[in-house]
């Protein structure tokens, strides 16, 4: 039997209590108890043995050995075909350091692109990242089909860098990503909640992020004006006014195709892209003159009003180049020293 079985638990309460106390004599008195009681906790603390380590402590000291060890042949490895065989271990933190390694190797890891395709699917977000970021620094177009279904993850870092990789790629994104935009787009229903709660489908976020790409997908635009997808050539409508005075190239195709579309969404969409562009080119009065003047009141009044804009607007510039503002004279500087 130990020494501390003499000693009962409740007891070690009270006189903790006691030593605790306001009163002088209780303090006194629970203190001197306590101090009776040390040799007795000391000698009860010798008697027992010292427990082992915990079952999970030892497999994360093993674990973190592995990660030790993965990521120094990470680092040693100068040939892509040895670090994409780590891409599919079961830590994150391995698949990690091993996109960026594949990144660091430069031209080297284009052999590599199909298995980065496969990282941009991971489960974890760091992993998918990371892979968005390597395939824009090597600027495979084969990569743009992968990366636009990341347009619609749940993360909003790697949606940035999804669309980051897409503009390093440059033109050769244009047709593949344009192509998604049509109604035989194998991501159209792939979504993401906003913010708000919202829905935003893949077409959307494509439309939204298109005026940060400058003129460049203008030409492949004005092309699928005329698609026969009708879904393709209402979506690049929309983009085109998204681009605003960039698509300033695209007025021809899109008079034309508000002449010779029989789609009226479509229609509708060409007229709010006009108006958004502006009066750039003597055909589009005309033809919003004309569209006014439809059968389909929606159509009417959509083109009434963007002809109203656009009037309006040309005025504005008729006005600023017949009187244009002098500049205000600047006030004498009181602090200026006086011409010697």
């Amino acid at each position: 039997m130990g020494s501390m079985d003499r000693v009962r638990p409740h007891y070690l309460w009270h006189y903790l209590r006691r030593a605790m106390s306001t009163n002088c004599c209780n303090r006194l008195w629970g203190i001197g108890v306590l101090g009776m009681l040390v040799p007795l906790l000391a000698a009860c603390l010798a008697e027992q043995e010292v427990p082992p380590a915990p079952a999970d402590l030892e497999q994360r000291q093993v674990a973190f050995e592995e990660l030790e060890k993965q990521v120094a042949f990470i680092r040693g490895a100068t040939a892509a075909e040895a670090v994409v065989t780590r891409l599919d271990h079961r830590d994150y933190r391995v698949r990690s350091k091993a996109v960026k390694r594949l990144g660091e190797l430069g031209p080297a890891a284009e052999v590599a692109v199909p298995a980065l395709m496969r990282s941009l699917s991971d489960k974890h977000w760091q992993v998918r990242l990371d892979a968005a970021m390597v395939l824009g620094a090597i600027g495979d177009e084969q990569a743009v089909d992968a990366l636009v279904a990341c347009l619609a993850d749940r993360k909003s870092n790697v949606r940035l860098w999804a669309w980051k990789a897409i503009r390093a790629i440059g033109e050769k994104a244009m047709p593949v990503l344009i192509s998604h935009l049509s109604s035989t787009s194998p991501h159209k229903k792939r979504y993401y909640r906003n913010e708000a709660g919202q829905k935003v489908m893949v077409p959307a976020e494509i439309r939204s992020r298109m005026n940060s790409l400058g003129p460049m997908p203008v030409p492949f635009l004005a092309d699928a004006l005329d698609d026969e997808d009708a879904e393709l050539g209402r979506n690049a409508a929309r983009a085109l006014g998204n681009l605003e005075k960039d698509a300033s190239d695209a007025l021809p195709q899109l008079t034309q195709a508000l002449k010779e579309s029989k789609d009226t969404p479509q229609r509708i969409h060409v007229v709010r892209a006009l108006a958004r562009i502006g009066d750039l080119d003597p055909s589009v009065v005309p033809a919003l003159k004309e569209a006014s003047l439809s059968r389909d009141k929606k159509l009417a009044n959509e083109a009434k009003k963007s002809l109203n804009k656009v009037l309006k607007s040309d005025k504005k510039i008729q006005k600023r180049d017949k009187h244009p503002s002098k500049p205000k004279p600047r006030p004498p500087n009181s602090r200026a020293k006086p011409a010697t």
